[in-house]
Formats: C-alpha cells, structure tokens, sequence
C-alpha cells in the first residue's frame, strides 16, 4: 500500500471515533525505528493498542510496550503530541464488533490486565538475530497488541511486526494523523 491510500486526518478530528482495540501504527525517525523498519521492509517500527475509558472522564489511552517501561498506558493525545515520526489510526472493522458484541469490553479487560509486565527486547532482537528466543513473558510493541486481539479471535499469530498487525484483515485502512 502506497502514500497515497492513506487519509490524512487530524487526530483531533478522528479522536471521537478511536475505540479499544484499534491500533496507532507509528513510522518513526529514530536509529532504531530506522533499523526495525529496514529489518521488517515496512514503513512501520511501532504499533500501540488504543484504549477508551469513558467513566468518570472519556480519554483514549495507547496500550504499547516500550523499551526500558515495558507495558505502559499513556494518553494518546500526550504521546501523539510529543512523537517524532508520522502516526496512522488503524480501526478494527465493524463486522469484527458485529460478530462479537462484547469485543472491546473483552479487549479493555484483558489489556489493563498486561499493565506493568516487561519489555521483550529478546524479541525485537530476534527480528534482526533470528536465533535469539523471545520471552515468554514481556512482550514488543506489536507482539502485545497481536497477543490481545489472538485472545478473542482476531488473527492467529503474535510474533508479527507492525506492519504485519497493520496489514490484517480485520482492520480498516490507516488513517494518517
């Protein structure tokens, strides 16, 4: 997919519509966004898990493992304010909801549930140093995200790289932000 089938959206403009368990695909201009995109062949080196709460307040929270944190909940606003890079929103489908009325409730669950655990950097190293075992109990950026939506049907595998996620079926095209 090109440039050129991607929406180029505000975030503001969209936040009302990001809903748990749509994505944020980062393409970002660090060193190591360089290498992990040149490594995957893809645009992408990062992907979050959005988050909606909506009681007491309604925010939309990015669910990611990050280098060094682990497993973080972030504002997205925050994040997508401060990020380096381009950021694309990455809804799920609305068959995917049809099909299972309780899909984000479920997702929400499960995702403040990984809260805290580690970073699997083992695993990011085995994209580029494919003898490297990944951990069993961290998790990458988009292993996490695979992980969540591979518990409640969407898609099979977790060890997938951004764009990997990105590109599933279930998903709606990126909308630029």
């Amino acid at each position: 997919m090109g440039r050129s089938d991607i929406d180029t959206t505000g975030y503001d403009s969209i936040r009302a519509r990001v809903l748990t368990g749509d994505l944020i695909a980062f393409e970002g201009s660090g060193l190591l966004s360089w290498i992990i995109q040149l490594r995957t062949k893809s645009r992408y080196s990062h992907v979050a898990m959005c988050v909606r709460l909506t009681e007491g307040a309604d925010r939309v929270f990015l669910l990611h493992a990050v280098w060094g944190l682990g497993v973080v909940l972030i504002p997205a606003s925050r994040y997508l304010s401060g990020y380096r890079g381009q950021a694309e929103w990455v809804a799920l489908k609305p068959s995917m909801i049809a099909a299972k009325p309780t899909l984000r409730a479920d997702l929400l669950r499960e995702a403040l549930l990984e809260l805290g655990k580690p970073y699997d950097w083992r695993g990011v190293l085995s994209f580029v140093l494919p003898w490297i075992k990944q951990s069993n109990k961290a998790f990458y950026c988009s292993e996490l995200a695979a992980d969540l939506r591979r518990r409640h049907g969407l898609g099979t595998d977790i060890q997938l790289s951004p764009a990997q996620i990105v590109a599933q079926p279930e998903n709606e095209l990126p909308v630029g932000l």
